[in-house]
């Protein structure tokens, strides 16, 4: 069998796979020049490419004459080994469910706790009569301290006085009796001065109280008096006064301060046991202002009282079952509260 020569293939079309080639012939015999060769297509393909002058880079053949067979597409240019780009890798978006919101409380400031307004002091009494109950500036020098034991008025009871005399500017007043209680007749606490003569001043009392806590005829409870001898009505004020019949020992106290012009709060205070430091958590009885049947209830009290009528006193009307024991006044800082 003849084999044809190179120059008669007319290479028309050279189509390129990966890995392999083939041409198709105008002539039709390029498969048998594989063939007859036994060599594969892209052997074929670089040897005509060198017989050609050419120069085989894998996939085409690079020439400077136009009639080169697979001639590469750009003249003169070398391209270099195929370089197969794959599209990028995308990856799913996995969508994830967003987190749940964890709702913390606020958290809250750490603040230093306040003090707590403390009560009124409950300190600063006498070794007699024990603790106080509001904040002590100091002990008031009594002007008297006199127990009188005169007959009382139209009364067939004598009564009894343990009096506390103080300077009458001395206006924010504690004032303790420790005592044992009687078996009949009544008491009274007053707190000021009554007044006399020209003395326009008047006091407040919480009065007319039996042992056992019963109030005596015709009334008792808070009223005014001044000038001495004039009596108001029992009106306004609160309490009421306990049982202390039977009673080896016991405590009262009578404080006073100003709460404006012609105006007085006033408080009872009780001591059951008579130690003179048991005085409970609140008075027993309050008053507050300046009954209109008497002289305005004030201090300091008006010009030209003098120091004689200012005086706290604790009265016993009854025939001497009673003992005092005790008895002293202190002042208060100002501005108390009930």
């Amino acid at each position: 069998m003849k084999i044809p020569s190179i120059s008669e293939i007319d290479l028309a079309v050279l189509l390129l796979g990966l890995g392999a080639g083939y041409m198709i012939s105008s002539s039709g015999v390029l498969d048998n020049v594989f063939k007859s060769y036994a060599v594969s297509p892209t052997t074929a393909m670089r040897g005509l490419c060198t017989s050609e002058g050419g120069k085989w880079n894998g996939i085409c053949c690079s020439c400077p004459n136009k009639q080169c067979r697979n001639k590469c597409p750009t003249t003169g240019t070398t391209p270099g080994p195929s370089v197969v780009r794959r599209p990028p890798t995308t990856r799913p978006v996995v969508q994830r469910p967003p987190a749940p919101t964890v709702k913390r409380p606020p958290q809250q400031q750490t603040l230093a706790p306040r003090p707590s307004t403390p009560p009124p002091s409950r300190g600063g009494g006498s070794a007699a009569t024990g603790r106080n109950v509001y904040k002590v500036v100091g002990p008031i020098a009594p002007t008297s301290s006199t127990r009188i034991n005169t007959a009382a008025d139209g009364d067939p009871a004598v009564s009894h006085r343990d009096n506390q005399g103080f300077a009458c500017n001395k206006c924010n007043r504690e004032t303790t009796w420790i005592f044992k209680p009687g078996s009949a007749g009544d008491w009274s606490i007053k707190m000021g001065s009554h007044g006399g003569g020209s003395d326009n001043a008047s006091l407040i009392e919480f009065c007319q109280w039996h042992w056992d806590g019963s109030a005596k005829s015709g009334g008792a409870g808070w009223r005014c008096e001044g000038p001495h001898n004039k009596y108001g009505k029992f009106r306004g004020g609160s309490g009421s006064a306990p049982n202390m019949m039977g009673k080896s020992k016991a405590g009262l106290k009578g404080i006073s301060w100003p709460l404006g012009p012609n105006n007085m709060h006033h408080e009872i205070w009780y001591d059951p046991t008579g130690s003179g430091s048991n005085w409970g958590s609140g008075p027993i009885a309050i008053f507050d202002g300046s009954p209109s049947d008497c002289n305005p209830i004030s201090c300091p009290v008006p010009d030209g009282e003098d120091n004689a009528h200012c005086q706290d006193t604790f009265r016993i009307d009854e025939d001497g079952t009673h003992q005092f024991l005790s008895s002293s006044t202190v002042e208060i800082a100002p501005g108390q509260r009930a």
